[in-house]
């Protein structure tokens, strides 16, 4: 506490230009809240005292307001209203906001003060909380789920004892999603360490205006033969204002059984993706995810004894890459959006690698609708990595939940034997426009054996039909991107999706004519207006109902009733191919399930808020 108190006591005597420079701070994240470089945020955390402080700098010589918001407006957030005065005073008060009106003081005030400070162009002021206060009706609990942030300014301090605070203008106020008890790896580039970069981008792109969804792709080779690990993945969203419209990029490995026929595509422009009269076959070789970014995430730094590879064989050295954009009101847009890859040829310790889980994105992920939350789950097999894993198993470094507009909560729940243990993923404030990799500190293994099973929440009140899995916004996904190592050669998905067997209950479909017991879109028999249609145009297409089925009915054969695996690799060298796992996957039995501690958190010591009031109220938590 005396640090605080000198530290605060300097911060009076010096110019702004000095105060960051002498913070007692070392701050581990860093946010720019406005499009004019006017608001910015750093912070740290610590998750033994379960505090968090805040560093908060903005453009202006009035008051500055910040919080938590549940939905991102004012109405039900936590937030706090700072401001120097004119003989140099800091002020900080405690406020909420029960309306979109002025926020009320707080009769607890929870926030704690450390330092303000002014110039002749900016307020900057240091103030700490702890993650949970006790003040359950006014304050928002601080956990590892999306965090909408809050902000607003103008340039007047509040006037009078009551310090009512002046009305801001529409662009001065504003919210944006972070993490904020994300881990972050350091960023290497920056300890001296010779790097290079490699930017694939979509090449000033016209999009279409014809259509809402777009996925672009084109085939990129490595500008190099040697070896390299890529150690920092970045995204380029060019020009910045098409930050709205880039919904996701994927980087994916071609496989190729001739790698040599994919030079030809160097100079390509790039195609439709799913334009497939006129795209290239051979793009159809590429589906094996090397890296991902969604909308909202930010850099990828990976620790300094893991690299991914890069131009070691043809498997890094071939890529395609997508990239999908979101234009739901037609507009005319030009983009040259992508990746920056920052790699080095001093090779690390070990290999890293993107594996993809979850459900299947076809017409057998249904969801039904008219539900505040309906729970499907995508299991990945043990049998799937059995023979490719290395018997250390699996160190997940950091796991990128994914779904679209209507999923509201994602669980990566892992099973060994018979016994759930930590979760490897939770999501409970999915925002579909911050998608971001959750990066951990502790180490987290998957080892041969053991089952991942992710489960996706979704809110469909306003839908008045079922939702399907697909590759546009307006459908919908549930799987989980985890980049780890050592890495697996060849794998790609692991997977799985309703058997047509099940799909037949639930859309009233009373006989199929199957191939075999692999075939997952059989022809349509009976009913006979629909014979000779795939399963697949049936459920998408046709009006159907779910035959009278009770939710719980429903809830155990969407969620809980056995689904076939799907396990993609690459067979013999060169092809990629599905290997077939023929008994079917559901929920493993376990004796032990997983139970979240109530105290210093999970998923690597995250709080979660769910302390008792006596353990709140004695918590010691300042600095």
């Amino acid at each position: 506490m005396k640090l605080v108190v000198l530290y605060t006591l300097l911060c009076s005597l010096l110019p702004l230009a000095l105060l960051h420079a002498l913070t007692p701070f070392e701050w581990l994240h860093h946010v720019t809240l406005d499009s004019e470089n006017h608001y910015t945020v750093r912070w740290l955390f610590s998750l033994p005292q379960q505090s968090i402080t805040f560093d908060v700098c903005v453009r202006t010589r009035g008051w500055i307001g910040f919080g938590f918001s549940p939905n991102g407006g004012m109405t039900g957030s936590d937030l706090v209203i700072a401001w120097v005065d004119d003989h140099g005073r800091a002020h900080l008060q405690d406020r909420y906001a029960e309306d979109e009106e002025m926020p009320t003081t707080d009769s607890k005030q929870d926030w704690l003060l450390l330092s303000g400070q002014e110039n002749e162009t900016h307020t900057c002021v240091i103030f700490t909380r702890p993650f949970l206060t006790c003040d359950y009706e006014t304050d928002l609990p601080i956990t590892n789920d999306v965090t909408k942030l809050i902000w607003a300014y103008d340039f007047e301090d509040p006037v009078g004892s009551s310090a009512i605070i002046s009305k801001h203008n529409i662009h001065r106020r504003g919210h944006k999603s972070v993490h904020l008890l994300s881990h972050k790896f350091e960023d290497s580039t920056l300890k001296g360490e010779v790097v290079q970069t490699w930017d694939i981008t979509s090449s000033d792109l016209v999009l279409p205006n014809n259509t809402d969804t777009t996925y672009w792709c084109k085939i990129v080779i490595a500008p190099f033969v040697k070896k390299a690990h890529v150690i920092r993945i970045e995204p380029v969203i060019s020009p910045p204002q098409n930050a709205p419209f880039v919904h996701h990029m994927v980087l994916y490995r071609c496989l190729h059984p001739e790698p040599d026929q994919m030079k030809q595509y160097k100079d390509h422009p790039g195609t439709n993706c799913f334009d497939f009269a006129n795209m290239p076959f051979d793009f159809i070789h590429c589906q094996s995810i090397y890296m991902v970014w969604a909308t909202g995430g930010d850099a990828l730094n990976l620790p300094d004894n893991v690299g991914i590879p890069i131009a070691e064989d043809h498997e890094t050295s071939y890529f395609l890459f997508e990239i999908h954009y979101d234009n739901p009101e037609l507009l005319s847009i030009r983009d040259s959006s992508g990746f920056r890859l920052f790699y080095t040829s001093n090779l690390r310790q070990y290999d890293a690698d993107t594996a993809t889980m979850g459900s299947v994105v076809d017409y057998r992920l249904i969801i039904p609708n008219g539900f505040e939350n309906f729970t499907v789950s995508g299991h990945c097999s043990p049998e799937c990595f059995a023979e490719k894993m290395h018997k250390s198993g699996m160190n997940v470094l950091a796991a990128l939940p994914h779904g679209h507009k209507h999923l509201e909560k994602i669980l990566v729940r892992h099973f060994r034997g018979q016994t759930e243990l930590p979760y490897l993923a939770e999501e409970n404030n999915y925002d579909f426009n911050f998608q971001d990799f959750q990066r951990f500190d502790e180490k987290r293994v998957i080892l041969p054996g053991d089952q991942i099973t992710v489960e996706c929440t979704y809110n469909t009140e306003s839908l008045e039909r079922p939702m399907f899995g697909g590759l546009s916004t307006k459908e919908e996904m549930c799987m989980v991107f985890l980049v780890y190592y050592p890495r697996m050669k060849g794998v790609r998905t692991c997977l799985s999706g309703l058997t047509p067997q099940t799909v037949m209950k639930l859309s009233s479909v009373a006989q199929v004519e199957s191939i075999d017991e692999n075939d997952m879109n059989p022809m349509v028999v009976l009913p006979r207006e629909h014979a000779n249609e795939r399963l697949s145009s049936y459920v998408l297409e046709s009006d159907w109902t779910f035959a009278n089925l009770t939710e719980h009915e429903l809830t155990y054969l969407i969620r809980y009733a056995p689904q076939k695996s799907q396990c993609f690799w690459r067979q013999i060298e060169g092809i990629e191919g599905m290997e077939e796992i023929t008994e079917l996957i559901t929920y493993p039995h376990i004796d032990r399930p997983y139970t979240k501690p109530k105290r210093n958190g999970s998923n690597g010591g995250y709080l979660q808020a769910l302390e008792t009031e006596s353990a709140c109220q004695s918590r010691q938590w300042l600095p």
